[in-house]
């Protein structure tokens, strides 16, 4: 009995270790965040999407009027002719 609590006690030791110098690292330490929130999202069930219900009038729907979406989609359309064009002269 004495051993197995020895064993639990070092197995936990070394998790929280491994665990601390994991993220010890800024960038090590975004990833576990990120990955947290998002698995927060999964389980509330919750997006973006949800939150936020000018997206979901605007998804799809591209109004003549809106000149700042207008423009997004013509600099995305100017870039794909661009590269299309850039390549055919190489």
């Amino acid at each position: 009995m004495i051993m197995m609590k020895w064993v639990a006690s070092a197995a936990v030791v070394s998790i929280i270790t491994t665990g601390s110098y994991y993220i010890s690292k800024e960038k090590n330490r975004k990833q576990v965040y990120d990955k947290w929130n998002r698995l927060k999202a999964k389980v509330n069930n919750k997006t973006n999407e949800h939150h936020v219900d000018y997206l979901s009038e605007k998804i799809g729907h591209s109004d003549p009027h809106d000149i700042d979406d207008n423009t997004m989609v013509d600099e995305g359309a100017t870039y794909a002719v661009n590269y299309y064009n850039k390549e055919i002269r190489q």
